[in-house]
């Protein structure tokens, strides 16, 4: 609802999430989920940044949502950059599938590579 659009600092879904919800595109920040693609961060309904995923040997992908989640808020409040907050998460998220565990054993969010991104 419009209420919600106008106070949420960020929105963090999936691609088809995101397809569904056409009012998420007037939201501040939306965090985009790809899978093993990656993500990308729109602000306003503009790319504003886009990370890469990475492989990963699936075991569960219970809390990985999560991990990402955590990982994001976590680097934006810090101040990190969006691109490299957005490529964090996406390393994060990779290793929570990795463990078979709902709430995996992560690092220090500093412990994750950065890997390829994009800031338009």
């Amino acid at each position: 609802s419009a209420p919600i659009m106008e106070r949420a600092d960020l929105f963090i879904v999936n691609e088809h999430e995101y397809e569904l919800l056409p009012a998420l595109r007037n939201a501040a920040l939306v965090a985009v989920t790809l899978g093993a693609d990656g993500a990308r961060l729109l602000q306003r309904g503009t790319v504003v940044a886009r990370a890469s995923g990475r492989r990963a040997d699936v075991r569960s992908t219970v809390g990985a949502g999560d991990a990402f989640s955590a990982a994001l808020t976590l680097g934006l409040l810090r101040g990190d950059e969006p691109a490299i907050a957005l490529a964090r998460a996406c390393d994060v998220g990779a290793a929570a599938v990795e463990d078979d565990r709902s709430q995996p054993a992560l690092s220090g969010i500093d412990e994750y590579a950065i890997g390829p991104y994009e800031t338009h």
